[in-house]
């Protein structure tokens, strides 16, 4: 009896171990099993959470009544692990940069780097989590703390444009644009921001030309390849559309509903059916409410003449989307 049960946890321990084998995988992207980004992403966001807990726990007991308060080590292995979760996170995350959602994880960080005497990542943190909150004005503060303290930082300076832009301060955002213009590392950067502008003046030819720049000296922004596609499928250049797309699937447009869903949109229109199914299929799975999705995945089907599926598709986005019904197939 012994021995059995001895073998019983055995098996136990060792089950437990490839548990937390398969979790260490997740978090560090060796895996076994494919998950998708965005559930990467959030285990990613958990753990950082967990360390970041950590941090400040040590960092209250350190200082209980304590003035002024002693800062943690920025070696303190939990400040590390907080730090380069987040990034890992945040890299993969493809969300908008500044979407409500994200903004619990940079005030979070935030305080981190707060207990850790960090005032520039700290100044940073704080004025990303203002902007996502739709309080830009109230980035300002944080932003200009940051561009004192680091003038020439590129990361720093892009945050600073976003504030600036977003919060309608022009003339401050003229200013720093005409000083990255004059430093070939921020080119790409002031180039972007050049035409966002554009973009707001309803200058859309001017926009597209200061975006097709700035990818021309950055190729890896994918989130200006999105906004360049818009602006592409708003003129019907399809082939633009999908060339711009293409060249982001790697950057996190795989895992983007809107990103594919454009994408798919763009080969039906370039009689391209059979490639846009699989990445409709992907929308329609990483965003099952969409009607639309699913409609166009049904014009995508009846365009390979799979007639079956294409009324299959079609009578889901009509479940969704009853309006749809009146609507014929093209």
């Amino acid at each position: 009896m012994l021995a059995l049960w001895g073998m019983l946890m055995i098996v136990a321990a060792a089950a437990v171990g490839l548990l937390n084998a398969n979790a260490h995988r997740l978090i560090h992207n060796i895996e076994v099993v494919r998950a998708s980004r965005h559930q990467r992403t959030l285990a990613l966001y958990d753990e950082m959470a967990r360390h970041a807990r950590r941090v400040l726990e040590k960092y209250g007991a350190a200082n209980a009544g304590q003035k002024p308060p002693e800062k943690i080590s920025p070696d303190d292995p939990d400040y590390t692990a907080a730090v380069t979760l987040f990034e890992k996170a945040w890299a993969m995350d493809t969300r908008d940069r500044f979407a409500s959602e994200r903004r619990e994880h940079y005030e979070l960080m935030a305080h981190v780097h707060d207990a850790a005497g960090r005032d520039l990542d700290r100044e940073q943190m704080l004025a990303k989590g203002m902007i996502a909150a739709g309080r830009p004005k109230l980035a300002l503060p944080h932003v200009l703390a940051a561009l004192t303290s680091a003038p020439t930082d590129l990361s720093v300076r892009a945050l600073a444009a976003e504030a600036f832009l977003r919060a309608g301060e022009r003339q401050r955002l003229d200013t720093l644009i005409a000083q990255m213009e004059s430093d070939d590392a921020a080119a790409a950067t002031a180039a972007e921001f050049r035409g966002r502008l554009a973009l707001e003046s309803g200058e859309f030819t001017t926009a597209t030309q200061l975006f097709e720049q700035s990818l021309r000296l950055n190729p890896a922004n994918g989130s200006l390849r999105k906004r360049l596609a818009d602006l592409y499928a708003g003129e019907k250049d399809w082939a633009a559309v999908a060339q711009v797309l293409s060249g982001g699937m790697t950057l996190g447009g795989e895992d983007d509903p809107g990103y594919l869903h454009l994408y798919g949109i763009a080969l039906i229109a370039l009689n391209r059916p059979a490639e846009a199914i699989p990445l409709l299929r992907e929308a329609s799975r990483l965003e099952p409410s969409s009607s639309s999705v699913k409609w166009d995945l049904a014009r995508a089907y009846q365009k390979t003449g799979d007639a079956r599926r294409a009324n299959e598709w079609l009578r889901e986005a009509v479940r969704l989307d009853p309006k749809l019904q009146s609507q014929i197939l093209e």
